[in-house]
């Protein structure tokens, strides 16, 4: 048994860590000669077991401000009196 866990950051609300920002082709990974990565190993990076998924699974945590686009049920931690 043991703990998995990881962080991923970023101050514009709209990043999508899912898609790769510049995704590679096949003629572009065969190019480099990648043996491992792809835009496709980058997805399923982020695939979820189904514990991880029920427990909310992605969701974000918006720290600072509150933000009223953000769903009203992220959790939020402020940085001082709102």
């Amino acid at each position: 048994s043991g703990q998995i866990g990881f962080m991923l950051c970023s101050k514009n609300p709209s990043t999508n860590f899912q898609e790769p920002v510049q995704p590679l082709t096949k003629q572009q990974v065969a190019q480099m000669q990648l043996k491992y990565y792809n835009s496709d190993v980058h997805r399923a990076a982020f695939v979820l077991p189904e514990f991880a998924r029920k427990v909310g699974g992605l969701r974000g945590w918006v720290v600072g401000p509150r933000d009223p686009e953000r769903p009203p049920d992220w959790p939020h931690v402020p940085l001082g009196p709102e």
